[in-house]
């Protein structure tokens, strides 16, 4: 089993790398944040970054090790969004909050193809969390090659990655392969898979926004286990533009500056505070928010695209499909 975190983004621009073909992906913590990943999973796969046939290698932690392994396993990127979005309305309807962890396992278990660790051998590597009393918190990489044999322990492995203390199950850890552990994203924050030309970092997060406090996460999980509806669904949301506007080489700069290459507000900004964000991270959106993370995720990609030559080369490939198929710029 490796204990390496697997950092860097490789030696080449993510340019070079997208036309090679060395471009990996990696994927931060996201909660219900997930849905944003939807959306840039979609732009992923019209511009030929992701092929669901011949899927790039992904690294995650918590969500996105959900993510990673639905990438590596040939998911499309418009059966993610279903599944990511009928977790979310099962939590509106049902209440998942406290019940993350078996709710995880099940989506899991529905959605993940029977020979997932054979499609993900050499792709895959998700972040768990040990803890450990006497040297504290350690992350541990783990992948189908070194660790992961059989599809119930990929499912066991994924659910380990993305579990939150309390708010997926009532133990404060859950116990894998023998150990305590935690959220992968509770010891790294963006784990890069091994052998690829350039690590293409996907946060839930943006630096604009500071790390949420322990004061935020703990209000935004007893909200979510007592029911409440997240912020923002009362609030008054900017209108998205139909394509991205150009994004200026300072931002792309201040992103990679800040240890990540797309983020929420990349494109445009998201007008949400600290707090709403991590509750919204915690609480299942309301179907309006939910439809405008999904299409802010898609021009925040699309953004990252233009800016990088990546759409260009796209085009020039004759992958990128845009909506309807057309090769048009934009979700």
């Amino acid at each position: 089993m490796s204990q390496l975190a697997f950092h860097g983004v490789g030696n080449s621009t993510a340019l070079q790398a997208f036309e090679s073909g060395t471009l990996g992906l990696s994927w931060g913590g996201a909660g219900f944040l997930i849905l944003w990943y939807a959306g840039v999973l979609k732009v992923f796969q019209q511009l030929g970054i992701y092929k669901p046939l011949n899927p790039p290698r992904v690294a995650g932690i918590s969500s996105g090790a959900l993510t990673s392994a639905a990438i590596c396993s040939g998911t499309t990127a418009e059966q993610f969004h279903h599944t990511v979005t009928e977790l979310l309305s099962t939590c509106r309807k049902k209440g998942c909050a406290g019940r993350m962890d078996q709710r995880i396992k099940e989506m899991l278990d529905a959605s993940l193809p029977p020979d997932a660790p054979q499609r993900c051998r050499g792709k895959f590597f998700a972040g768990v969390t040990v803890v450990d009393a006497t040297s504290g918190p350690r992350s541990v990489m783990t992948s189908v090659v070194d660790g992961i044999n059989t599809r119930a322990d990929m499912i066991a492995t994924l659910a380990a990655s993305a579990y939150i203390p309390l708010w997926s199950g009532r133990r404060l850890f859950t116990t894998w392969r023998g150990m305590e552990t935690a959220d992968g994203s509770l010891s790294v924050d963006q784990p890069c898979p091994p052998g690829v030309g350039y690590c293409l970092r996907i946060s839930s997060r943006s630096p604009d926004l500071p790390k949420a406090t322990i004061a935020e996460t703990v209000t935004a999980v007893a909200r979510a286990l007592a029911g409440a509806q997240p912020s923002s669904a009362g609030m008054a949301k900017p209108r998205l533009p139909k394509l991205p506007p150009k994004v200026p080489a300072s931002r792309i700069k201040f992103l990679s500056e800040n240890g990540f290459d797309i983020a929420p507000g990349l494109s445009i900004p998201t007008h949400f505070d600290s707090a709403t964000w991590t509750e919204l991270s915690l609480i299942p959106c309301d179907p309006d928010t939910c439809d405008y993370l999904y299409r802010l995720g898609q021009l925040d990609a699309m953004a990252w695209a233009e800016a990088t030559g990546i759409l260009d080369a796209s085009k020039s490939k004759g992958l990128d499909k845009g909506p309807g198929g057309r090769g048009e710029r934009g979700p």
